[in-house]
């Protein structure tokens, strides 16, 4: 871990400030380098790409009621079986998808990944794979599900395994929306593992291959490596948007009454100050991510204080667009609680294959599995909730309410298994 934090900052931070030492993109040119295009035949997104495309969702589907996720059925509580009905259209889904498989599952064999996209383009850069990647996530989502209820433990825990391989094949991606969707998919994918367990038992061989690929994303999401790629994006998008004419900016930002009067106003010297500010603001961000790794509550207040500053000083743009990006932060902080709960999950079944089915008592007895007890980010300093609940258990963070809600799905980050399923005998 010392060694990821160390290459990390020998990477985007040697030599200062980042602003004036040019050790990350300066222009939109510069960023799109940035973004690198692996060798052939190791790009991940390639392969998830051609699965895309291999997909067959009609309008059917998007209006079934008994197609949950992709159309408007809703999966019954964790421990309940699927209505039959239900079933029969899942599987058939299922099945009819079957094709993009082999592509998922070679894209998730790949670490390295960028998507077909042009950044010179500032804001108008075409996103087009973003909603492709959610219905991937959906369809793998129900394929567990469909292998999961037919006992195949090693085929479902492949479809949760390349879940998470799609969600990490965009942290290389540096554009905010495409870091929210991958956020968006870390969500669906531990979802996608807790429906999982909830009805099979993943084979040894499987939980060792997920407890592995896990490791890896949240090492990099502690280190920020998707934030800081959106950080470095946003702030030369930002910037870019200073470059227009002000009535080219003016049609962009969708100011309110007041804020149109505001920048009508801004005399030139203003709006040079105001570009500064902006800037700084991001190089503060950056600086502060690479010295405290992982530290999102903090750094969450960073950008509504900047806001606050911006506002006082009549800088309207900068008001404009920092005063949103603290919530980004916070989703950010939830990704990570995401991936501890699900890393949990997996060392618990672990421990529960070589305990006679049982789960511990507390996490501290998973040290064979999980050598450090996770932290909740929510609450530095103190680990995730976990309770043992009937045979199951209830594994939890107190989420962005900063709460404690006793694992209450509408506010806390919930890992939950039910019923557990009997354990597979060699």
């Amino acid at each position: 871990m010392k060694r990821i934090i160390f290459l990390f900052k020998v990477l985007f931070l040697a030599g200062g400030t980042f602003a004036a030492n040019g050790d990350l993109p300066q222009t939109l040119a510069e960023l799109n380098h940035w973004y690198i295009e692996p060798p052939v035949g190791s790009n991940a997104a390639t392969f998830f790409l051609q699965g895309i495309a291999a997909l067959k969702i009609t309008r059917a589907d998007w209006g079934s009621t008994n197609l949950p996720l992709v159309g408007d059925g809703t999966l019954p509580p964790l421990g309940s079986s699927i209505p039959r009905g239900e079933k029969i259209v899942i599987d058939k889904f299922v099945r009819r998808n079957q094709s993009a498989l082999p592509f998922f599952e070679q894209g998730a064999e790949r670490e390295q990944s960028r998507y077909p996209i042009d950044l010179t383009q500032g804001e108008n850069t075409k996103l087009s794979h973003l909603a492709g990647i959610k219905q991937a996530e959906q369809f793998l989502q129900l394929a567990a599900i469909s292998q999961a209820e037919a006992g195949q433990g090693r085929e479902a825990g492949e479809s949760v395994l390349i879940s998470f391989g799609l969600a990490r094949s965009l942290e290389a991606e540096p554009v905010l929306i495409s870091q929210l969707v991958r956020m968006a998919c870390i969500t669906l994918a531990r979802s996608t593992l807790e429906q999982t367990v909830n009805r099979v038992a993943l084979p040894p061989e499987m939980l060792d291959r997920l407890q592995e690929s896990l490791k890896q994303i949240e090492q990099h999401q502690v280190i920020g490596v998707g934030y800081t790629r959106w950080l470095v994006g946003e702030r030369i998008n930002g910037l870019s948007l200073f470059d227009l004419s002000r009535e080219k900016l003016s049609e962009v930002l969708l100011f309110d009454e007041e804020s149109v009067k505001k920048f009508a106003d801004e005399s030139e010297a203003k709006l040079k100050a105001d570009r500064l500010f902006y800037a700084e603001s991001f190089d503060q961000a950056l600086v502060e991510q690479t010295r405290n790794p992982a530290q999102f509550l903090k750094a969450s207040k960073n950008f509504p204080t900047r806001s606050e500053e911006a506002d006082k000083r009549g800088f309207v743009v900068s008001s404009y667009f920092l005063s949103t990006l603290a919530k980004a932060i916070f989703l950010e902080a939830r990704c990570l609680a995401n991936l501890r709960l699900a890393h949990s999950a997996i060392a618990l079944e672990r421990f529960r294959a070589a305990h006679d089915g049982l789960y511990p008592e507390y996490l501290s007895e998973l040290s064979d599995y999980l050598p450090v007890v996770p932290q909740d980010p929510f609450s530095p300093g103190v680990s995730l909730k976990y309770h043992k609940k009937g045979d199951g258990y209830l594994l939890y963070s107190i989420g962005s309410d900063l709460k404690h809600d006793s694992g209450n799905r509408k506010s806390d980050v919930v890992f939950e298994v039910v019923n557990p399923p009997k354990l597979s005998r060699p």
